[in-house]
């Protein structure tokens, strides 16, 4: 069931359903006559949004995201949220809410985001090392990656292999490449 919310011209609540109870962690006679800021300080509300749908009467959509009384593993919580005008014959103007709880798609979408980094910096990987056979030209391209894009210094370094599974790829001496960067 979605949040569902009744304002006054003033953003105080004439009405809140139980789904907004239930997410809030807040009884819905501590709403009444209240506005969200009074009642979640914690929540960033959208006064500015409300306001210009009072005004104008054009419905529109906003975010509030912050925390509540109720605990989430996710930390900070986020709403979409729908406002529209309402007229009522000798009462006014009042505004209904009601919103949906999109904290886990904001996750999703973040987790979806550091996916796509990691492997845009796999293929800038794989695109500049290891260009050749060469172990100190690889070792030098590892090092010239690595400094700018994941650390302040860099320093690989390769040992002679004791093993005769490849002999001929290493060199007598195998040397090591820093950079600072």
């Amino acid at each position: 069931m979605a949040p569902v919310v009744v304002l006054d011209a003033q953003l105080r609540h004439l009405y809140v359903n139980p789904a907004w109870v239930r997410v809030s962690g807040v009884p819905a006679t501590a709403f009444l006559g209240r506005t969200l800021g009074e009642v979640l300080p914690d929540l960033q509300s959208p006064d500015d949004v409300l306001f210009e749908v009072l005004a104008d009467g054009q419905p529109r959509e906003a975010t509030i995201a912050g925390t509540t009384g109720v605990s989430s593993p996710l930390g900070q919580r986020l709403w979409r949220a729908v406002y529209h005008r309402v007229d009522l014959p000798g009462q006014g103007a009042r505004l209904c809410g009601i919103g949906v709880e999109i904290s886990n798609l904001r996750r999703y979408l973040d987790d979806l985001e550091t996916a796509h980094q990691r492997l845009a910096l796999l293929d800038a990987a794989a695109a500049h090392v290891g260009t050749t056979l060469d172990i100190e030209t690889t070792c030098q391209e590892l090092v010239d990656f690595l400094a700018p894009s994941l650390a302040d210094v860099a320093a690989v370094g390769s040992s002679k292999r004791s093993s005769p599974v490849l002999p001929r790829l290493l060199p007598a001496s195998c040397g090591c490449a820093r950079r600072e960067g």
